[in-house]
């Protein structure tokens, strides 16, 4: 066994140390690289928000319009009916 080959204890520990220092750094990148995306994701689902919102005040405008004109029209027929002469 050649004894210059083998790791001692400190060996070990400065190659540990540049293993967490490596890892501390990537880990520190992909929490970066991660926040960037999901800034990027909540604009984009304020952006839906913000469409379904319009999306439903105009469904909401034309529901109501469908409803006054659907009452003007059973308003209309009543009107019709009830000037028909012997109904009333």
């Amino acid at each position: 066994v050649n004894l210059k080959e083998l790791a001692t204890k400190e060996d070990l520990k400065r190659e540990i140390g540049d293993l967490r220092k490596d890892m501390d750094a990537k880990h520190e990148s992909l929490r970066k690289d991660m926040e960037a995306k999901f800034a990027g994701v909540d604009a984009k689902l304020a952006g839906v928000d913000a469409k379904l919102e319009k999306a439903k005040f105009d469904l909401l405008r034309w529901m109501v319009g469908l409803a006054i004109g659907n009452f003007a029209f059973l308003v209309g027929i009543f009107w019709k009916v009830m000037s028909i002469p012997g109904i009333h």
